[in-house]
């Protein structure tokens, strides 16, 4: 980090920090909790950052020392890079956004809110809806069968929450489980995400898969892939999961 004088570190009006719910702001102010929950070097890494956060004159000033870079996705986030998998989205938290209209002017943002990089995407088909948010890092990816167990491994999990808008059964409710987790490992394939022994990814070494439905419309018995539901399934997994890893995967800093 380049030496910064005292006069930069004074900030008459310091960034304000929200975050996106109780459990990201339990670890943004406790470095206790956040080396519990993301380890030794994650941990003590995302507090380093918040720090900077707070010392700078705007977020634009990570980008500036290296530690951040703008989100080509989105105009009013930066991308907080805290190690190989885990990064911190920073997103101006201003009504109206100062600068021109679609174009934010970083300099005058004092108030951001934090959120982990997570992806989401639903499908609507055959009056049945179903949805899927994923949370993905893949620090500590592993290959089932191949990768050694007790394998050391950095930290990083894909989460996976279906949500569907419809009535399963416990058979069909284990289909979805698997169906998903099907669609996650044909994503790990194309991305060409890799074990740390070389190895094609099937996921990580604590990857879940949670399903949540409304009991809506009629009994769904089956959710495989040749079902409607289970097709709509593996499309959700399948762009969220995307979208997730794309967030995460690490990218040359821009200043």
């Amino acid at each position: 980090m380049p030496a910064i004088s005292a006069v930069e570190i004074f900030n008459p009006m310091p960034i304000q920090l929200a975050f996106q719910d109780e459990n990201l702001r339990k670890v943004c102010e406790s470095s206790i909790s956040a080396k519990r929950k993301y380890g030794g070097i994650v941990g003590p890494s995302l507090h380093a950052r918040l720090s900077d956060l707070r010392a700078a004159d705007s977020p634009a000033e990570l980008v500036r020392w290296g530690f951040a870079k703008f989100d080509e996705a989105a105009n009013d986030r930066i991308v907080i890079f805290l190690d190989d998998s885990y990064r911190l989205y920073a997103v101006a938290n201003h009504k109206p956004q100062p600068g021109k209209p679609g174009k934010l002017d970083w300099a005058q943002v004092i108030r951001c809110y934090g959120t982990p990089s997570q992806g989401y995407a639903s499908n609507f088909n055959g009056g049945i809806r179903v949805g899927a948010v994923v949370t993905a890092g893949v620090g500590n990816a592993t290959c089932a069968g191949i990768t050694r167990p007790w394998h050391a491994s950095k930290p990083g999990t894909i989460n996976i929450i279906l949500l569907l808008d419809t009535k399963l059964t416990r058979a069909a409710m284990v289909n979805a489980i698997i169906t998903a987790t099907e669609a996650k490992c044909a994503v790990l394939y194309a991305m060409d995400i890799r074990t740390p022994d070389g190895e094609l990814a099937t996921g990580t070494s604590t990857d879940t898969v949670t399903v949540a439905t409304t009991g809506h419309g009629t009994t769904q018995s089956y959710a495989g892939p040749a079902t409607l539901l289970g097709w709509l399934i593996a499309k959700a997994v399948r762009q969220a999961v995307e979208q997730s890893l794309l967030a995460a995967r690490p990218r040359p800093l821009q200043s």
